[in-house]
Parts: C-alpha cells; structure tokens; sequence
C-alpha cells in the first residue's frame, strides 16, 4: 500500500512535532504492509486561498436577524466565518500539481491535523482542502492527532463526515465534534508512543530547578492571549520566590529575543543546539524538580517521566483537553503564584495504549481491500 503523510511538521525544531511524526509512521509501519510512504510538509497549500474566503460575522448576522427572533439566533465562535463557495473552488482546483501528483500516486492519504485546525486558520482551511481533494479522487483518508476548535460547522461536517477515519488527541474536541454530529474517535496524541529516555551529553547542577517554556504564545507576543516579556519576568521571579533556580527552554529560534533578555538577567538557557531532541528530552525533563511549559508536548514528556508539571495557558483548548484526557485538574494551569500551587501533587496515568486499536484496525481494513 502507498501511503502520503500530510503536514510533516518535522521541519520545525520542535521536539514534539518530531515525536508525533516519527511514532505515527512508526505505528504506520508496524500495522501495515507499505510499499511507499510519501510525505508533504508542514505548510503546503497555504497560499491558495483568496481573501474573499472570509465573511465577516456582522454580515451573516444581519442575514439571520431577517430570518430568526432575536432569541433565536446563535452567536459565532469566530470573528470569520467561511465562504464554501470559495473555499470548494480552491479546494477544486487550486492545489498545486505536485500535490495533487502525491495524492494521486497514494492509496491512503494520512492527515496530521498536529497543532492546525482551529479558528478558521488558513493552515485549517488547507488540510481540510487537501482532505476534500483526496476524497473527491477516491482514495482512503484518515485525519489523526488533532485539536480541533472553533471551525466554520458547515465546512466541518462537509469534510469530516466524508472521510474513511476521524480521531482527535482530547475529549474536549471530541464532545465538539460530537455535538455537530461528526463521526470521531478519541486516541491519545501519538507522542505518547515514543520512547524519550536516551542519554543526555551533558550534566546540570544539582540545584533545586524549575525548567520553563514559554510556548507559541510567548513567542508571537501580540496574537491574542499572547505572553508580553513583561509577564515571562513575572513568572521567573515567581519561581525564584518559590526557592527554584529557574531554566529556560528554547524550542525555536523565534524565542531569540526572549532567550537574549533573559541572559542579561543572569537566566540559565537550555537550547535544542545542545544535543536536546524528542529521544532524550524525558531524560533532560526528569533532572528537574519543576516544569512550568506553555508547550503541549513538552507537557506530555514532563507527564510521562513523572516530573511536577504546571501548564500555561494556550492558543486552544489543547491543555485542557490533555488535563482530562489523563484525568488531571485543571489547576495544573499555572496562575502567576506558585507558592500557592506548592508542592505540585497529582498521579498520572498515562493513556493505555490499548486506545490506539482502533486506527490499526482501520489501516489493516483498507489495506486488505481490493
């Protein structure tokens, strides 16, 4: 069976894009007989989509006022909503030829949705449409892995419930996607296969040490709900009081501002360049009494070696839905006072891989077909 993997989102530096990815081919692999894999990167079909694609909410607000009573009409999720119109003809016939070439030479088309399908985001919109596309020319289709949040419902129940297989990572997209009808099921991030003990090249200090990680939201400051440097001053102080010597971890090269202020203020500065990756990153994690991360996989890994993990808050509901995914209180959340979220106790009991049969049962159904 030919395979095409889509959004290969280990072109970033993040460990967690790396795990999910490795461990979904991985588990690929292992369940089926593969003749091909294929793969297309994070950020494909980005640019296809016009602007027109947007409608403003106020509009269609004023096309319901004429319809319904005040009472009755239901207030958007979004600021946008979607023009299926447009959104079908780029699906249609605006994808590039070397994607289409890949999907055409696939049997089982595999969508990553790690990370994306929230908001009405363009890179949402894109790998629905390379999903509508590759449903429209007849092959298999899964989408695995994801958050899903807050996406045009009429578009969403299009795409979804055309698919041959639909799973999210967290029971809170899973109650979303069931309340519009959408047949999904729930399986654990596939992070959580991976095996993240190997051996470091390096040593710290045996101090007591809290390791921080800002996340998407610290490094794009001015998006909505976004972490000022202002606020990452607060946090570290807050760990200083609370008798931690605190680290930074930098994922990406996008937290180059946040890491050179911290320096000047004397902040010790762990970076993937010194040897940090998804196979030893659980090794890295449990040298540390303390993880306060605004990066859901980070969290994941703090979870599976057992190190005290708080979470800041996220672009989407991801944390959330991680916290009750493995039965945790949402007071793991971090609130700027850590005194009083000390000690951080909690058991955690990692998701049976068991909850993963169904997706290998999938992928030996269709292999076995025709």
């Amino acid at each position: 069976m030919k395979v095409l993997l889509v959004n290969d989102t280990r072109i970033e530096t993040n460990p967690g894009c790396h795990a999910t990815v490795s461990e979904l081919i991985n588990f690929v692999e292992k369940s089926i007989t593969i003749t091909n894999i294929d793969l297309l990167n994070l950020g494909s079909e980005y640019d296809i989509f016009p602007n027109q694609v947007y409608i403003k909410n106020h509009k269609i607000f004023r096309i319901r006022l004429l319809k319904k009573l005040w009472s009755k009409i239901k207030v958007l999720n979004s600021f946008f909503c979607i023009n299926i119109r447009i959104w079908k003809q780029a699906a249609n016939y605006s994808i590039s030829d070397s994607t289409k070439n890949k999907i055409l030479n696939s049997d089982l088309v595999i969508v990553n949705m790690e990370g994306t399908i929230h908001d009405n985001s363009i890179s949402g919109l894109a790998l629905l449409a390379i999903t509508y596309f590759a449903k429209r020319q007849g092959r298999y289709v899964a989408m695995v892995n994801g958050t899903y949040q807050n996406m045009d419902k009429r578009l969403s129940r299009k795409v979804l419930n055309s698919i041959d297989f639909l799973s999210v990572r967290e029971p809170v997209s899973y109650d979303y996607l069931k309340k519009m009808k959408i047949r999904v099921n729930l399986i654990p991030d596939f992070a959580f296969l991976a095996n993240i003990n190997s051996t470091l090249n390096f040593t710290l200090t045996p101090d007591k040490k809290c390791l921080y990680t800002v996340g998407v939201l610290g490094v794009y400051p001015n998006k909505k709900n976004g972490i000022k440097f202002k606020t990452i001053e607060t946090h570290i102080e807050d760990i200083k009081r609370s008798g931690f010597k605190p680290y930074y971890l930098q994922i990406e090269e996008k937290e180059d501002k946040i890491v050179e202020k911290l320096k000047v203020q004397g902040i010790n500065v762990i970076s993937l360049e010194a040897g940090v990756n998804y196979k030893n990153i659980g090794s890295l994690l449990s040298d540390f009494n303390l993880l306060i991360t605004g990066r859901y996989h980070v969290g994941i890994f703090g979870l599976m070696v057992n190190t005290p993990t708080l979470f800041l808050n996220s672009n989407t509901y991801k944390i959330e839905g991680l916290l009750k995914l493995l039965n945790l209180d949402t007071g793991l959340v971090y609130r700027n006072n850590l005194m009083s979220m000390l000690p951080v106790k909690y058991k955690t009991t990692l998701p049976d891989n068991k909850m993963f049969d169904v997706f290998r049962d999938f992928l030996i159904k269709v292999s076995t077909k025709d």
